[in-house]
């Protein structure tokens, strides 16, 4: 007999929305420049991590000339100096090491659910893996009892996913909030909370 096909995967990033988020319509002017600002922000995080900076600025602003064309320099400068304030910052340098990898693709099943994702930043290091995620919003929260329950329920996928490929090393996650470089760890207590 034919088989059934398989649920398509869920997106660690998007498992369900909650009744108290609000999320714009993708049509409306403030939430298309906001994704795009949020999709710029992670190419050139992929494209520039590890490489020399000295020509970061310059490559940056080409780069969006020719794709952000639609946005004015102001789009264009914020975008450059977020990702230049993140990829300097000496904090962040193990992020973005040799170790690490951009758009890393993970999948697998948790529960009865299968899930399919991209992790935005993963270190492999030699006794702990660190997964981050960008945030590009202009709002960072003062707690971390303030953050969206989707990002906790998306760095939680994440997290048990790649405890199983890497079981002998301490798993951590992280937000990197972009405008302010900063980085959020995210504790298990909180992740493993309803």
């Amino acid at each position: 007999p034919q088989e059934s096909l398989p649920p398509k995967p869920l997106s660690p990033s998007r498992l369900t929305k909650d009744e108290d988020e609000q999320y714009d319509s993708p049509l409306s002017p403030q939430r298309k420049e906001s994704l795009a600002r949020g999709t710029f922000v992670h190419k050139l995080l992929e494209m520039f991590a590890g490489r020399d900076f000295a020509d970061f600025k310059s490559e940056a602003r080409a780069f969006l000339n020719v794709q952000a064309r639609e946005y004015d320099d102001s789009f264009k400068e914020d975008i450059v100096a977020q990702v230049s304030n993140v990829l300097k910052n000496p904090d962040l340098q193990n992020l973005f090491g040799e170790n690490s990898l951009a758009e890393a693709g993970v999948s697998g099943v948790i529960g009865a659910d299968a899930f399919a994702g991209k992790i935005d930043r993963l270190a492999v290091l030699d006794t702990q893996v660190l997964i981050v995620d960008y945030k590009t919003s202009r709002a960072v929260p003062d707690d971390l009892r303030k953050i969206e329950k989707a990002h906790l329920r998306q760095m939680r996928a994440y997290r048990d996913l790649i405890s199983r490929i890497y079981p002998d090393k301490a798993v951590r996650c992280f937000l990197l909030y972009t405008v302010q470089a900063k980085l959020v760890e995210l504790p298990s207590t909180l992740l493993d909370s309803p």
